[in-house]
């Protein structure tokens, strides 16, 4: 079973040049990254093929109907939306989102390393999303009774990452805080990393 990120970044949408900067992400100390690709399922296959960071634990998030046979052909792991895995996705399940304690019973159940938790505060990367975020009292309340380690997202930055850690959370997943205007942002990158261990 793998081991849980301190710091997990989760890829843009679409491709950019993010793509060949990986190894930034390495080198700010990211521990993992969620490949989230939208219906771009060359791009995938794409990136999965090429150059790819050591120590950068990849997953990928299941969007296409094809994306867990190219996460098996590239010896990755799946990183589940808030659902029950596919058939041909149980063996590949590494871990899965929740938005709630329901949630991460659910990933448990599956066998799931970890779970991210979200929205702990407003993501700036979804600004149309409605759910409430949880707040950090929310994100206690549901990683003291959690059945496997928790990782906050949702609105993450350097400033609030630390909090994220003391209310429970084993680590911190983001995407603003790792990527910005279709690039890797390492100095960010490295303060979320930093934050986390102070």
């Amino acid at each position: 079973m793998s081991r849980p990120p301190r710091v997990l970044a989760v890829s843009p949408p679409r491709v950019g040049p993010w793509v060949r900067e990986l190894d930034l992400l390495a080198r700010a100390g990211v521990d993992a990254l969620i490949l989230r690709l939208v219906d771009q399922p060359e791009a995938l296959a794409a990136v999965l093929g090429g150059p790819l960071p050591p120590g950068l634990q990849i997953l990928v998030r299941p969007v296409a109907a094809g994306d867990p046979q190219r996460a098996r052909e590239h010896g990755r792991g799946l990183h589940l939306p808030d659902r029950p895995p596919a058939p041909g996705e149980e063996d590949l399940v590494v871990s899965a989102a929740a938005h709630g304690p329901e949630g991460l019973a659910r990933a448990a159940a599956l066998g799931c390393a970890w779970a991210l938790l979200s929205p702990v505060f407003a993501p700036g990367s979804k600004p149309g999303d409605a759910r409430p975020p949880l707040g950090l009292a929310g994100l206690a309340a549901a990683c003291a009774g959690a059945p496997l380690p928790v990782l906050a997202l949702g609105g993450i930055s350097p400033e609030n990452a630390a909090a994220c850690r003391r209310a429970g959370a084993w680590g911190v997943a983001a995407l603003g805080a790792c990527f910005r205007d279709g690039h890797v942002d390492a100095a960010r990158a490295a303060a979320l990393v930093t934050a986390l261990a102070a």
